[in-house]
């Protein structure tokens, strides 16, 4: 079973990363949360949204690689 982590990157910068493991083990899962995730930034406040357009949201797996990546602009 996997365990999975998530976090927001920008181009240039960490923005933020969860301290936890998700409290899922099912990748279904942890993508929707992602997704909501990505869709909770996407409504930033309208000066925001150029800082924000070039953030993803990541899930990552237990050696920390990319397992899945959600582009917020794109969601």
């Amino acid at each position: 079973m996997s365990e999975f982590r998530l976090q927001i990157r920008s181009a240039r910068a960490m923005i933020w990363r969860a301290p936890d493991a998700l409290e899922t083990r099912l990748l279904a899962e942890a993508i929707q949360i992602a997704d909501r995730l990505a869709g909770a930034c996407r409504r930033t406040a309208a000066s925001s949204r150029d800082a924000t357009r070039n953030w993803v949201v990541e899930i990552l797996d237990e050696s920390n690689g990319v397992f899945y990546r959600f582009p917020v602009s794109g969601s």
